[in-house]
């Protein structure tokens, strides 16, 4: 049975697959089929040395089992065939429930132990090709990260009998293409972020660099009229600084003195002089002229030399 097993798997495709519900079930009780890989349209069936077993979609069940349906199945269509599994019926009063494929290398397992007549507290003994393993208290059983060393036969017993033996398979892990990408993807990333990084000014900075500017050349517009008023209001006291002695005389248009020189808008120096020879008088007339518009002040300067 094992040869005939084994050579039916070799003729199989790997894209075609088919996984049973359960491997071990109780007398009476469903299991169903499911055929991977094949084209529904196209027609198929799930078969065992007896009998074909009627199918829905991709979907085939046998709603209630009898000890006589043990045995192996698998899936066929359209020139294919799948691997095949081997399901058992019983009628004893435990089943082992183990994974129904292959398990990935690394993956973790859990084995459990079921018996007929519910209990939560089952405590139950596992064997691996026919050696005890361990007992536990809750009729389960985990292994971890499996290897190729799990690879076996697997039952388990309890005080009211023992199940029949299921095989468990692994499939070697193989590297994913999108893992070995991602790495690459990485590495790249790596290699990027050790270079230069690139700036880029978001709106945000721009915003802010326009603000500061306007700023600033409204600060500087106010420097500058400050400088030009302190530059009015420096000019008539560098005159009488320079000349203290001089005798300073106002007059607006109308005769009158006025005292709002420092409101004019305009300045002018008109200076006469008449020398007369050594020994004689020096006299000279030095007229400043202001015109804000609306009056003209006029500043005249008399002295006096020996």
């Amino acid at each position: 049975m094992d040869a005939l097993v084994l050579l039916s798997c070799l003729t199989c495709a790997a894209a075609f697959d088919i996984v049973p519900s359960k491997l071990q079930l109780f007398e009476y009780e469903s299991v169903s089929f499911s055929c991977l890989g094949f084209n529904a349209s196209a027609g198929f069936k799930v078969m065992n040395m007896k009998q074909s077993i009627p199918c829905s979609d991709l979907d085939c069940t046998i709603k209630v089992s009898l000890v006589s349906d043990s045995g192996e199945y698998w899936c066929e269509g359209g020139g294919e065939r799948s691997r095949s599994v081997s399901i058992t019926v019983t009628a004893g009063p435990v089943v082992l429930e183990s994974p129904v494929r292959p398990v990935m290398e690394g993956d973790d397992v859990t084995l459990s132990c079921r018996s007929k007549m519910a209990s939560s507290n089952l405590t139950a003994a596992f064997y691996k090709d026919g050696v005890l393993i361990t007992s536990s208290s809750t009729g389960t059983m985990s292994l971890h990260s499996v290897s190729t060393s799990e690879e076996g036969r697997y039952r388990c017993g309890t005080g009211a009998g023992e199940s029949a033996e299921s095989p468990l398979r692994l499939t070697e892990r193989r590297p994913n293409v999108d893992d070995s990408r991602t790495k690459g993807d990485d590495s790249t990333v790596h290699k990027d972020a050790t270079a230069s990084p690139t700036l880029t000014p978001s709106s945000a900075d721009v915003h802010l660099l326009l603000w500061v500017s306007a700023a600033a050349v409204v600060v500087l517009e106010l420097l500058v009229i400050g400088l030009l008023c302190c530059m009015k209001r420096l000019v008539p006291l560098k005159l009488q600084m320079t000349h203290p002695n001089k005798g300073l005389s106002t007059k607006s248009n109308g005769g009158a003195d006025s005292t709002g020189a420092d409101d004019c808008l305009s300045l002018s120096l008109m200076t006469n002089h008449s020398l007369k020879p050594r020994g004689g008088e020096e006299s000279g007339v030095s007229s400043f002229q202001c015109s804000d518009g609306a009056a003209v002040m006029e500043v005249t300067e008399n002295r006096a030399t020996n």
